[in-house]
């Protein structure tokens, strides 16, 4: 005889389920033999078989079947997510721990919880991959971890996830008129709020003016006496019997394209129908550039009249005291809501012009 195969194999049915066959091949001589680097925590089934020159033994000896020792679990449960979240509650779901970092059975899971200002959780479950944390509060962020516990303690946990619990209220707007819109809210919980505070401002950078505020008992209000063509604000602050408040906001403003609602992560962007500019752009000026041409610039149209998106400009000139009446040309000029110029050329020298400029939606 030349010597011996010791051969081993763990037991998918307790631990990782991939296999892990190994041999080792020692001398005649060699009776003892210790086996190393098996994985904590997993049944391994052990033989022998002799082997000479002519081959290996078609036999082996009684297959000997062990157990590691266990110990904590050396890693984290993978992939830490959320399910659904609502004002005081968030659902949260996990993969299991990579199979080698399992170190024996895995008989449940921690899961620990904080937010700023707020007392730590931190509370088992089975073992499932996934659970539901309780008596949150709405509009707040909370940092989740879960770790993995076997029978001989507890894992580390998992890199820290920020999830932010909704407000409880739902806001929807409805188009009324050109300068109005009609808001409609509701609490999550089914709850009805014992009063509510509408605030509203104009969000037009150079036409900005302070919010309005309006409380109200009902959970619908129409807003009017609004402006056409523009941006507003509008948040809701709902009182809840108990005290507490559910607070959302939307943007709304009025576009040149008729009705268009666009839902845009939490804003809800309204737009009203336009109309031609109601007053002329300030500030018109007018500089002679040689004897048959000048230059004409003006202003924006004030936010208020504009009425819709400013696309462009109508130029009128012609002269004055012609004797066959005023002869007059148009010149078209593109520009937005800032204002514009333009040179008007091929004009009669020594002759007295009139310009008028008016701007277009």
């Amino acid at each position: 005889m030349t010597g011996y195969y010791v051969m081993w194999y763990r037991d998918t049915s307790v631990g990782c389920s991939h296999l892990n066959n190994k041999t080792l091949r020692v001398d005649e001589e060699t009776i003892v033999k210790r086996v190393t680097n098996l994985e904590e925590g997993n049944r391994y089934t052990i033989a022998v078989k002799s082997f000479n020159l002519a081959g290996v033994s078609r036999g082996s000896s009684n297959n000997i079947t062990i157990m590691t020792q266990e110990s904590a679990p050396s890693g984290p449960p993978t992939s830490v997510r959320n399910g659904t979240i609502t004002p005081t509650s968030i659902t949260v779901k996990w993969d299991e721990v990579p199979c080698l970092h399992r170190n024996g059975r895995i008989t449940g899971y921690m899961v620990h919880v904080e937010s700023i200002g707020q007392n730590d959780k931190m509370f088992n479950v089975g073992d499932i991959r996934e659970t539901a944390i309780l008596e949150l509060m709405p509009s707040t962020e909370y940092t989740v971890q879960v770790a993995a516990v076997n029978i001989i303690g507890r894992g580390p946990f998992s890199n820290g996830r920020v999830y932010l619990t909704n407000d409880g209220l739902t806001i929807s707007i409805s188009y009324t008129s050109t300068t109005s819109l009609g808001i409609v809210w509701s609490l999550e919980e089914g709850a009805t709020p014992a009063n509510s505070t509408i605030f509203y401002s104009k969000t037009d950078t150079d036409c900005f003016n302070a919010s309005s505020t309006i409380t109200t008992s009902d959970t619908a209000y129409n807003l009017t006496g609004l402006e056409e063509h523009i941006r507003y604000f509008i948040t809701v602050n709902a009182m809840l019997p108990d005290g507490g408040t559910r607070v959302d906001s939307i943007s709304a403003f009025t576009m040149s394209a008729g009705l268009c609602i666009v839902l845009y992560h939490f804003s809800l962007f309204i737009s009203t129908y336009n109309a031609a500019p109601s007053a002329p752009p300030t500030s018109v000026e007018v500089s002679v550039v040689n004897s048959t041409a000048i230059t004409v610039q003006w202003g924006s149209v004030d936010c208020r009249h504009r009425n819709g998106e400013i696309i462009g400009y109508r130029v009128r000139y012609g002269e004055v005291g012609g004797g066959e009446g005023d002869r007059t040309a148009v010149q078209m000029v593109s520009g937005d809501s800032t204002g514009g110029s333009t040179t008007i050329s091929g004009l009669t020298k020594e002759t007295v012009y009139t310009v008028q400029v008016a701007a277009e939606t």
